[in-house]
């Protein structure tokens, strides 16, 4: 089993491209715990979804980005 856990450092850097995709790419995880992201719904689209069987992801408080379980 392949778990991953990442930081996107204040939501991810959009103009670096899409965190999310590359993660799943690169690095073909089964689970991923996510800190400092938004949504990831904002990144993948329903497609990108299809393959990830729960997602959950709660907003920090004051901030714009949370964490996610995939």
């Amino acid at each position: 089993m392949r778990v991953v856990s990442y930081n996107l450092h204040f939501g991810g850097n959009k103009g670096a491209g899409n965190p999310w995709q590359k993660l799943f790419q690169e690095l073909a995880p089964e689970i991923v715990f996510a800190q400092e992201t938004f949504d990831p719904t904002t990144y993948l689209s329903a497609e990108g979804m299809r393959g990830v069987k729960g997602c959950v992801w709660s907003k920090v408080d004051g901030r714009a980005w949370g964490s996610a379980i995939l």
